[in-house]
Protein backbone atom coordinates (compact mmCIF):
# COMPACT_ATOMS: atom_id res chain seq x y z
CA UNK A 1 0.00 0.00 0.00
CA UNK A 2 1.35 3.45 -0.82
CA UNK A 3 1.76 6.23 1.28
CA UNK A 4 -0.92 7.99 -0.87
CA UNK A 5 -3.46 5.14 0.18
CA UNK A 6 -2.55 4.66 3.54
CA UNK A 7 -3.62 8.24 4.44
CA UNK A 8 -6.46 8.25 1.65
CA UNK A 9 -8.10 5.31 3.98
CA UNK A 10 -7.34 6.65 7.08
CA UNK A 11 -8.79 10.08 6.46
CA UNK A 12 -11.47 8.10 4.31
CA UNK A 13 -10.95 10.23 1.58
CA UNK A 14 -13.56 10.21 -1.53
CA UNK A 15 -12.04 9.77 -5.22
CA UNK A 16 -11.94 13.39 -6.16
CA UNK A 17 -9.47 13.89 -2.57
CA UNK A 18 -7.45 10.62 -3.42
CA UNK A 19 -6.62 11.62 -6.61
CA UNK A 20 -6.01 15.36 -5.05
CA UNK A 21 -3.89 13.84 -2.83
CA UNK A 22 -2.24 12.09 -5.50
CA UNK A 23 -1.23 14.81 -7.77
CA UNK A 24 -0.12 16.79 -4.20
CA UNK A 25 2.28 13.90 -4.11
CA UNK A 26 3.50 13.75 -7.26
CA UNK A 27 4.41 17.59 -7.17
CA UNK A 28 6.31 16.73 -3.68
CA UNK A 29 8.64 14.38 -5.28
CA UNK A 30 8.90 16.15 -8.52
CA UNK A 31 10.12 19.63 -6.57
CA UNK A 32 12.01 17.93 -4.22
CA UNK A 33 14.10 16.27 -6.92
CA UNK A 34 14.26 19.24 -9.07
CA UNK A 35 14.55 21.81 -6.39
CA UNK A 36 17.84 23.28 -8.08
CA UNK A 37 16.28 24.10 -11.51
CA UNK A 38 12.31 24.65 -10.32
CA UNK A 39 12.09 28.63 -10.07
CA UNK A 40 9.01 28.07 -7.87
CA UNK A 41 11.56 26.92 -5.13
CA UNK A 42 12.54 30.55 -4.58
CA UNK A 43 9.24 31.73 -4.03
CA UNK A 44 6.64 30.80 -1.23
CA UNK A 45 3.51 29.68 -2.86
CA UNK A 46 0.11 30.27 -1.90
CA UNK A 47 -2.06 28.50 -4.24
CA UNK A 48 -5.73 28.55 -4.42
CA UNK A 49 -7.63 26.24 -6.30
CA UNK A 50 -11.25 27.14 -8.13
CA UNK A 51 -13.76 25.00 -9.58
CA UNK A 52 -13.57 26.58 -12.95
CA UNK A 53 -17.25 27.92 -12.96
CA UNK A 54 -16.60 30.18 -9.73
CA UNK A 55 -13.27 31.52 -11.23
CA UNK A 56 -15.08 34.92 -12.71
CA UNK A 57 -17.20 35.27 -9.36
CA UNK A 58 -17.07 38.64 -8.01
CA UNK A 59 -16.52 36.97 -4.48
CA UNK A 60 -13.58 35.07 -5.80
CA UNK A 61 -12.28 37.95 -7.73
CA UNK A 62 -12.11 40.03 -4.02
CA UNK A 63 -10.77 37.27 -2.54
CA UNK A 64 -7.42 36.75 -5.26
CA UNK A 65 -7.27 40.74 -4.67
CA UNK A 66 -6.73 40.70 -1.47
CA UNK A 67 -4.78 37.35 -1.15
CA UNK A 68 -2.12 39.69 -4.09
CA UNK A 69 -2.43 42.65 -1.42
CA UNK A 70 -1.52 40.00 1.05
CA UNK A 71 1.30 38.57 -0.82
CA UNK A 72 3.02 42.06 -1.82
CA UNK A 73 3.23 43.07 1.89
CA UNK A 74 4.42 39.44 2.67
CA UNK A 75 7.14 39.74 0.12
CA UNK A 76 8.34 43.06 1.72
CA UNK A 77 8.95 41.70 4.87
CA UNK A 78 10.41 38.93 3.44
CA UNK A 79 12.81 40.63 1.91
CA UNK A 80 13.59 42.83 4.87
CA UNK A 81 14.18 39.96 6.62
CA UNK A 82 16.50 38.13 3.95
CA UNK A 83 13.37 35.88 3.39
CA UNK A 84 11.80 34.60 -0.33
CA UNK A 85 9.01 36.35 -1.73
CA UNK A 86 5.37 35.45 -1.83
CA UNK A 87 3.91 34.34 -5.10
CA UNK A 88 -0.03 33.71 -5.32
CA UNK A 89 -1.81 32.02 -7.81
CA UNK A 90 -5.60 31.04 -8.53
CA UNK A 91 -6.07 28.04 -10.03
CA UNK A 92 -9.08 26.54 -11.64
CA UNK A 93 -9.47 22.79 -10.67
CA UNK A 94 -9.86 21.49 -14.33
CA UNK A 95 -6.23 22.84 -14.71
CA UNK A 96 -4.55 20.48 -12.03
CA UNK A 97 -3.87 17.28 -13.49
CA UNK A 98 -1.82 14.38 -13.44
CA UNK A 99 0.80 15.95 -15.99
CA UNK A 100 0.60 19.63 -14.64
CA UNK A 101 3.68 21.11 -12.82
CA UNK A 102 3.49 23.32 -10.08
CA UNK A 103 5.70 25.44 -12.21
CA UNK A 104 3.44 25.09 -14.73
CA UNK A 105 0.77 26.06 -12.96
CA UNK A 106 2.24 28.86 -11.56
CA UNK A 107 3.84 30.05 -15.12
CA UNK A 108 0.12 29.81 -16.23
CA UNK A 109 -1.98 31.24 -13.20
CA UNK A 110 0.47 33.25 -11.01
CA UNK A 111 -0.64 36.64 -10.36
CA UNK A 112 2.38 38.97 -11.70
Amino acid sequence: MSHVDAISARLSLRPPQHDSLEILSRVAELISLEKGSDSAADAKILCEPKRSSEMDDEIVRLKSAAAIEWCRYATEHERRNQGKPWRYALIPNDAITSTATLLGLLNQFAAP
